[in-house]
């Protein structure tokens, strides 16, 4: 699965920016022109003469991307406006300034913007890490007032923090964002997902060598599932689900039909004896059966009952509706002691008395944020604050594969490399639907695939099936069993991309 985009932190952008600059002998003026035609190709689609558009320059070089934005759009028969923030700007952004008045376009101080129908956002670049103030402040604030209307940022919306996505004071809503060269990791992170908007990606040509060093990238779609004419169940492997209680046997069911989904040739449900024909019921066709309970959950003797069916496993996932009792916790832990092949670990079974040491075997975890702050001895908030950083310390420290579910999930391995799901959709925020998630996982690991492409395809699949339930009319009221149905891997997945707009611009969302 080729990656769509690489992602980049701030240190990484300045450094391949700098090794561009140095080696290949290019100029700022050059990857800055590219920048704005990009840019302007992305405004020009969508905003027809003689509507005004409002370009906002700040004073570092994200300010001469706008200027040089609003000469191009003037020369190819726009109104477009500059508005310049207080301040002494460099000379490489003093000259963009200066060919703009050239070309015509009005330039006046930041303080005198007013709403307008399009605004190009160019205030602040990567690199910012204070709130905004004064006239800057002001001027986002005037932005986020308009009444409809596109508000194109470039780089990042301004106020927005280049590597965490958070907002240190007032920031700009935006309703598209033109990464210029590399994705920054702050605009495919949670707390930036709305001010972003549609994401798209100018192609500024930097060093190949530069880029190919870097360890993040934006997933891509999922790969057809495919198969030899004379397959049988057997090269599907065996998935073990293990989990589920009285007051939660949908999540084994869920997660075992998924596994199914994903390609998996057998799939055997073990759950509390109470509801073992429950989970049989909603599955078929999965082989279900009951081990010991006590009060609807699993006791630590049912590892006596598991035992005999380990060896016919390809994979197993170990959590799905667990609950927290004592002897499921216990054995839940043992499970992932004696188990060396390849073991999802999900809900319930995401705490420190089970996950308490590396395995020998492949390991994925699939937190949520307070999953994994409950794992490092943090609160949900902090780990939002910083996911990539939370999600490489949970990977480092466990050998596992780490898929940070949330708006824009995360796939981060052991070594620290990572990538990301950028095209996705809200109707995943729906109960059940983490379940679905690791049944496609586990059903792909039973497939004998390596846990991080296992992963990166099952988070794929998932968000497309989220947005075919979506198209298919599910608007409003999208369920976990509706990713199901809408799961198959045929066609090409959505969440592909678009066919370049203009010169430069590709959209990624």
């Amino acid at each position: 699965m080729r990656p769509l985009a690489v992602v980049a932190t701030v240190a990484e952008t300045r450094q391949v920016e700098r090794t561009t600059l140095e080696s290949a002998g290019l100029s700022v003026e050059v990857l800055m022109e590219r920048a704005a035609v990009a840019v302007a190709s992305v405004v020009a689609a969508q905003a027809e003469p003689p509507v005004r558009i409002a370009v906002l320059a700040g004073t570092g070089h994200n300010g001469g991307d706008a200027a040089a934005c609003a000469r191009i759009l003037r020369s190819w028969g726009h109104d477009s406006q500059l508005y310049c923030a207080p301040g002494t700007p460099g000379p490489v952004v003093s000259a963009q300034i200066a060919a703009a008045r050239a070309y015509g376009v009005p330039i006046s101080p930041l303080a005198e913007f007013k709403a307008a129908p399009v605004v190009v956002d160019g205030l602040f670049g990567f690199g910012l890490n204070r709130a905004p103030e004064g006239v800057l402040r002001d001027a986002i604030g005037r932005v986020n007032e308009r009444r409809g209307g596109i508000v194109v940022a470039i780089d990042l919306p301004s106020g927005t923090h280049g590597d965490t996505g958070m907002a240190p004071g007032g920031r700009v809503e935006a309703t598209q964002t033109v990464a210029t060269g590399l994705v920054k990791l702050g605009a495919v992170s949670d707390p930036a997902v709305d001010a972003v908007g549609d994401l798209w990606q100018a192609d500024l040509g930097f060093l190949p060598a530069a880029i190919d060093a870097l360890s993040g990238h934006i997933i891509g779609p999922a790969s057809r599932l495919e198969r030899r004419r004379s397959a049988h169940k057997g090269d599907g492997g065996t998935a073990l689900v293990i989990g589920g209680s009285t007051a939660m046997s949908g999540a084994p069911g869920l997660m075992a039909r998924a596994a199914y989904r994903a390609g998996a040739g057998l799939v055997i449900a073990m759950v509390p004896r109470s509801i073992r024909d429950a989970v049989a019921i909603a599955v078929p066709e999965a082989l279900v059966v009951p081990l010991d309970e006590d009060g609807g959950s699993l006791v630590s003797g049912a590892a006596e009952q598991i035992k005999p069916y380990l060896e016919r496993a390809t994979a197993i996932a170990l959590g799905p509706g667990l609950g927290t009792q004592a002897g499921a916790q216990s054995l839940a832990s043992w499970l992932w002691s004696v188990w060396d092949g390849p073991l999802l670990a999900d809900a319930d079974a995401l705490v420190p008395a089970v996950v308490a040491a590396a395995r020998r075997g492949a390991t994925i975890l699939t937190p949520h944020p307070g999953e994994a702050g409950r794992l490092l001895g943090r609160s949900a908030r902090e780990v939002q604050s910083d996911r990539l950083a939370a999600g490489r310390e949970l990977a480092a420290r466990l050998g596992a594969t780490v898929v940070l579910k949330g708006a824009r999930t995360l796939v981060v391995c052991p070594d620290g490399a990572f990538g990301v799901l950028v095209n996705t959709t809200p109707a995943l925020a729906t109960a059940g639907s983490g379940d679905v998630l690791s049944g496609f996982i586990v059903g792909l690991l039973a497939q004998r695939q390596e846990a991080v492409r296992a992963a990166e395809q099952a988070v794929a699949l998932h968000a497309a099936a989220g947005l075919r339930a979506l198209h298919g009319g599910q608007a409003g009221g999208v369920v976990a069993r509706d990713l199901l149905d809408y799961s198959i891997f045929h066609g090409e997945p959505l969440g592909g991309p678009t066919p370049p707009v203009g010169f430069l611009a590709s959209r990624l969302t």
